[in-house]
C-alpha cells in the first residue's frame, strides 16, 4: 500500500483549474520519450521540462542536461505533476573522486502568477488575485509547519523549497536504492508499448548524469503499468515519499 502524507489539492489559483493544461493532465509525450533505452543526448530535455525548467531556475541549480562539463553522477527524481501539490525533486549527487554523496528533498508548487497575464475583466481578475493570494498563503503556510521548510524560493508561476530534516537521511543508501532499481537502466514508458490513455494522476521523471552523459525517462501512473519496469519505478516513488515522511525540523 502506497505510503500517504498530508497534500493539499490546489484552487484556481492553485491549478485545480489549471488542470486543463497539458502538463498537468499528463496527457502528452515529449519528443523524447520516443527514445529507447540507451543514453540520450546531453541536450535532451525531460518530460514536462516546461515546469521542471522553472523550478531549477527559481531554486538556483542548473538544468541537469545542461552540466556537460561536470565529471559529477547526479539522479533527479521528480514526482508529481497532478492536481495535488506540493510535488517533489529528489536530488542526489556524487563528486568526482569521491565517496561523499550529497542530497536534498525539494518541495515544489505553482505560483503566484505575474501582473497582466490574467484573462477577463477586471472584477474577474480582482477575484482571481484574492484567491491567489489566499492560496499562496497557505501553501507556504503548509510547507514550513509539514516539511519544516525555512526559506522560500519564489519566481513567476512556481515556488520551491527544500525539506529541513529532523535527522539528515542516508543520502549513500538512498543513491545505492535507486541505482539498485535500474535509474541508469531503465526504459522510459513509451518504449513498452501504448497503454490506455489516463488524464491525470501522478507521474515520475528521472534525469541521470553521470560524467558526460546524461539520459532521463518517464512514467505516468507506474502503479497502473503492467510489467518489472513500472514496478521499479514505483518503488523510486516510494522512496521520494518515505523521505518526504520523515519527521520535518522544528528548529
Amino acid at each position: 500500500m502506497r505510503n500517504t502524507i498530508p497534500l493539499m489539492c490546489l484552487s484556481i489559483a492553485s491549478a485545480c483549474e489549471k488542470s486543463s493544461d497539458a502538463g498537468y493532465r499528463n496527457k502528452q509525450r515529449s519528443s523524447e520519450s520516443e527514445l529507447r533505452v540507451s543514453a540520450m543526448a546531453p541536450d535532451t530535455a525531460p518530460e514536462f521540462a516546461f515546469a521542471i525548467d522553472p523550478v531549477v531556475a527559481a531554486y538556483g541549480i542548473p538544468p541537469l542536461r545542461g552540466e556537460r562539463g561536470s565529471l559529477a553522477h547526479e539522479v533527479r527524481v521528480w514526482t508529481g505533476f497532478g492536481m495535488v501539490s506540493p510535488h517533489a525533486l529528489l536530488r542526489l549527487r556524487k563528486e568526482p573522486y569521491s565517496e561523499l554523496v550529497v542530497g536534498e528533498l525539494v518541495l515544489w508548487w505553482d505560483g503566484p502568477v505575474p501582473q497582466g497575464t490574467f484573462l477577463g475583466t477586471k472584477a474577474q481578475e480582482a477575484y482571481s488575485r484574492r484567491q491567489d493570494a489566499h492560496w499562496t498563503a497557505e501553501m507556504r503556510d503548509h510547507v514550513r509547519t509539514r516539511f519544516g521548510c525555512k526559506t522560500i524560493a519564489a519566481a513567476p508561476h512556481v515556488e520551491a523549497c527544500r525539506k529541513g530534516f529532523e535527522r539528515e537521511p542516508d543520502w549513500a543508501a538512498a543513491l545505492a536504492r535507486l541505482e539498485s532499481l535500474g535509474v541508469s537502466t531503465l526504459p522510459t514508458q513509451s518504449a513498452l508499448g501504448e497503454f490506455d490513455a489516463i488524464l491525470d494522476g501522478r507521474s515520475v521523471v528521472v534525469e541521470v548524469r553521470d560524467g558526460s552523459v546524461y539520459r532521463t525517462f518517464s512514467y505516468h501512473n507506474p502503479d497502473l503499468v503492467p510489467g518489472p519496469e513500472a514496478r521499479r519505478v514505483v518503488a523510486i516513488d516510494d522512496l521520494v515519499d518515505s523521505l518526504l515522511s520523515l519527521p520535518a525540523s522544528t528548529r
